[in-house]
Protein backbone atom coordinates (compact mmCIF):
# COMPACT_ATOMS: atom_id res chain seq x y z
CA UNK A 1 0.00 0.00 0.00
CA UNK A 2 1.36 3.44 -0.89
CA UNK A 3 1.83 6.16 1.72
CA UNK A 4 -0.81 8.26 0.01
CA UNK A 5 -3.37 5.42 0.06
CA UNK A 6 -2.63 4.65 3.72
CA UNK A 7 -3.03 8.34 4.60
CA UNK A 8 -6.40 8.52 2.79
CA UNK A 9 -7.64 5.45 4.68
CA UNK A 10 -6.67 6.99 8.02
CA UNK A 11 -8.35 10.28 7.14
CA UNK A 12 -11.50 8.43 6.10
CA UNK A 13 -11.73 7.03 9.65
CA UNK A 14 -12.44 10.61 10.77
CA UNK A 15 -10.45 10.13 14.00
CA UNK A 16 -7.77 12.71 13.28
CA UNK A 17 -7.72 16.28 12.08
CA UNK A 18 -4.86 15.37 9.75
CA UNK A 19 -2.56 12.41 9.16
CA UNK A 20 0.95 12.53 7.76
CA UNK A 21 3.34 9.70 7.00
CA UNK A 22 7.10 9.81 6.59
CA UNK A 23 8.95 6.90 5.04
CA UNK A 24 12.60 6.04 5.57
CA UNK A 25 13.85 7.96 2.53
CA UNK A 26 11.94 11.10 3.57
CA UNK A 27 13.25 10.79 7.13
CA UNK A 28 16.82 10.36 5.89
CA UNK A 29 16.48 13.40 3.64
CA UNK A 30 15.03 15.46 6.49
CA UNK A 31 17.86 14.38 8.81
CA UNK A 32 20.43 15.40 6.21
CA UNK A 33 18.84 18.84 5.83
CA UNK A 34 18.45 19.32 9.59
CA UNK A 35 21.34 17.48 11.27
CA UNK A 36 20.68 18.82 14.77
CA UNK A 37 17.14 17.42 14.62
CA UNK A 38 18.53 14.19 13.23
CA UNK A 39 21.02 14.01 16.08
CA UNK A 40 18.20 14.26 18.63
CA UNK A 41 16.29 11.47 16.88
CA UNK A 42 19.44 9.36 16.66
CA UNK A 43 20.09 9.85 20.37
CA UNK A 44 16.61 9.70 21.84
CA UNK A 45 14.76 7.28 19.55
CA UNK A 46 17.33 5.18 17.74
CA UNK A 47 20.09 5.02 20.35
CA UNK A 48 22.84 5.34 17.74
CA UNK A 49 24.46 8.46 19.19
CA UNK A 50 25.81 9.15 22.67
CA UNK A 51 23.04 9.44 25.23
CA UNK A 52 25.02 12.25 26.83
CA UNK A 53 27.36 14.91 25.58
CA UNK A 54 25.18 16.30 22.77
CA UNK A 55 22.40 18.84 23.28
CA UNK A 56 20.07 20.81 21.07
CA UNK A 57 19.84 24.55 21.68
CA UNK A 58 16.45 23.99 23.34
CA UNK A 59 17.85 21.34 25.69
CA UNK A 60 20.81 23.53 26.63
CA UNK A 61 18.63 26.60 27.18
CA UNK A 62 16.15 24.75 29.40
CA UNK A 63 18.96 23.49 31.62
CA UNK A 64 20.85 26.80 31.71
CA UNK A 65 17.94 29.21 32.16
CA UNK A 66 16.37 27.23 35.01
CA UNK A 67 19.50 27.57 37.12
CA UNK A 68 18.27 31.07 37.93
CA UNK A 69 15.28 32.16 39.98
CA UNK A 70 13.32 33.51 38.25
CA UNK A 71 14.31 31.66 35.10
CA UNK A 72 16.68 33.61 32.88
CA UNK A 73 15.29 35.02 29.65
CA UNK A 74 17.12 35.49 26.38
CA UNK A 75 16.55 39.25 26.65
CA UNK A 76 18.80 39.46 29.70
CA UNK A 77 21.74 37.88 27.89
CA UNK A 78 21.17 40.06 24.83
CA UNK A 79 20.84 43.35 26.75
CA UNK A 80 23.16 45.95 25.15
CA UNK A 81 24.46 43.17 22.88
CA UNK A 82 22.07 42.96 19.91
CA UNK A 83 24.71 44.13 17.44
CA UNK A 84 27.08 41.44 18.71
CA UNK A 85 24.29 38.85 18.53
CA UNK A 86 23.69 39.74 14.87
CA UNK A 87 27.42 39.45 14.17
CA UNK A 88 27.57 36.02 15.79
CA UNK A 89 24.57 34.75 13.82
CA UNK A 90 26.26 35.93 10.62
CA UNK A 91 29.34 33.93 11.57
CA UNK A 92 27.24 30.83 12.20
CA UNK A 93 25.75 31.09 8.70
CA UNK A 94 29.17 31.70 7.18
CA UNK A 95 32.08 29.44 6.26
CA UNK A 96 33.51 26.72 8.51
CA UNK A 97 36.08 27.91 11.01
CA UNK A 98 36.71 28.91 14.60
CA UNK A 99 34.89 31.98 15.88
CA UNK A 100 36.45 33.13 19.15
CA UNK A 101 34.30 34.99 21.69
CA UNK A 102 35.18 35.98 25.24
CA UNK A 103 33.02 36.87 28.26
CA UNK A 104 33.27 36.51 32.02
CA UNK A 105 33.08 32.74 31.51
CA UNK A 106 33.11 30.38 28.56
CA UNK A 107 29.66 29.14 29.55
CA UNK A 108 28.29 32.67 29.31
CA UNK A 109 29.52 32.81 25.71
CA UNK A 110 27.70 29.57 24.85
CA UNK A 111 24.52 30.78 26.61
CA UNK A 112 24.75 34.08 24.73
CA UNK A 113 25.09 32.20 21.43
CA UNK A 114 22.03 30.06 22.20
CA UNK A 115 20.05 33.14 23.29
CA UNK A 116 21.02 34.87 20.03
CA UNK A 117 19.81 31.87 17.99
CA UNK A 118 16.54 31.60 19.94
CA UNK A 119 15.88 35.32 19.48
CA UNK A 120 16.83 35.48 15.81
CA UNK A 121 14.40 36.23 13.03
CA UNK A 122 12.14 33.27 12.29
CA UNK A 123 13.98 31.93 9.23
CA UNK A 124 17.43 32.38 10.78
CA UNK A 125 16.29 30.81 14.05
CA UNK A 126 14.82 27.77 12.31
CA UNK A 127 17.88 27.37 10.08
CA UNK A 128 20.29 27.49 13.02
CA UNK A 129 18.22 25.50 15.51
CA UNK A 130 18.05 22.67 12.97
CA UNK A 131 21.85 22.62 12.64
CA UNK A 132 23.34 23.69 15.98
CA UNK A 133 24.54 21.30 18.68
CA UNK A 134 26.11 21.96 22.04
CA UNK A 135 28.78 19.29 22.59
CA UNK A 136 30.45 18.58 25.92
CA UNK A 137 32.22 15.24 25.54
CA UNK A 138 35.14 13.87 23.53
CA UNK A 139 33.04 10.86 22.51
CA UNK A 140 30.48 13.16 20.90
CA UNK A 141 33.26 15.02 19.08
CA UNK A 142 34.45 11.71 17.64
CA UNK A 143 31.00 10.94 16.26
CA UNK A 144 30.25 14.40 14.91
CA UNK A 145 33.53 15.88 13.66
CA UNK A 146 33.14 14.42 10.14
CA UNK A 147 29.66 15.82 9.61
CA UNK A 148 29.00 18.95 7.55
CA UNK A 149 26.20 21.51 7.48
CA UNK A 150 26.24 21.99 11.23
CA UNK A 151 27.18 24.59 13.84
CA UNK A 152 29.05 23.43 16.94
CA UNK A 153 29.13 25.02 20.39
CA UNK A 154 31.70 22.96 22.32
CA UNK A 155 31.87 23.05 26.12
CA UNK A 156 33.55 20.90 28.75
CA UNK A 157 36.09 18.40 27.42
CA UNK A 158 34.88 19.00 23.85
CA UNK A 159 36.62 22.40 23.97
CA UNK A 160 39.93 20.56 23.59
CA UNK A 161 38.82 19.61 20.06
CA UNK A 162 37.54 22.94 18.75
CA UNK A 163 40.01 22.91 15.86
CA UNK A 164 38.85 19.48 14.73
CA UNK A 165 35.20 20.53 14.79
CA UNK A 166 35.97 23.79 12.95
CA UNK A 167 37.48 22.04 9.92
CA UNK A 168 34.05 21.41 8.39
CA UNK A 169 31.63 23.58 10.36
CA UNK A 170 31.34 27.00 12.00
CA UNK A 171 32.48 26.41 15.59
CA UNK A 172 32.24 28.71 18.58
CA UNK A 173 35.41 29.00 20.66
CA UNK A 174 34.26 30.27 24.06
CA UNK A 175 36.76 31.69 26.53
CA UNK A 176 36.44 33.39 29.90
CA UNK A 177 38.08 36.53 31.23
CA UNK A 178 40.68 34.42 33.04
CA UNK A 179 41.89 32.92 29.74
CA UNK A 180 44.84 34.45 27.93
CA UNK A 181 43.74 36.98 25.32
CA UNK A 182 43.31 35.39 21.92
CA UNK A 183 44.11 37.40 18.82
CA UNK A 184 40.93 38.40 17.05
CA UNK A 185 38.64 37.38 19.92
CA UNK A 186 35.35 39.28 20.11
CA UNK A 187 34.72 40.40 23.68
CA UNK A 188 31.10 40.45 24.84
CA UNK A 189 30.08 43.81 26.27
CA UNK A 190 28.97 43.83 29.87
CA UNK A 191 25.39 45.11 29.91
CA UNK A 192 24.71 48.24 31.91
CA UNK A 193 22.46 48.07 34.97
CA UNK A 194 20.00 50.30 33.14
CA UNK A 195 19.82 47.94 30.15
CA UNK A 196 19.34 44.93 32.42
CA UNK A 197 16.59 46.71 34.31
CA UNK A 198 14.70 47.29 31.05
CA UNK A 199 14.99 43.57 30.13
CA UNK A 200 14.02 42.03 33.45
Amino acid sequence: MSIDAWRKERLAEDLWKDVRAIDGAMLEDWNEQCPAVGARIARQMLGVMPATGVYSTDEFWEDYSLRFNPALTEKVLLADRQEQADRLLNQFTSVPGSYVWQADSGEEVVAFAVAAIRSGESEVRKFLEDRTLVIDSEQAVGQLAQKTGMVFLPTGSARNHEGRLALRNPTLVSIGRDSPNRAGAAVLKRPTTRALDRKS
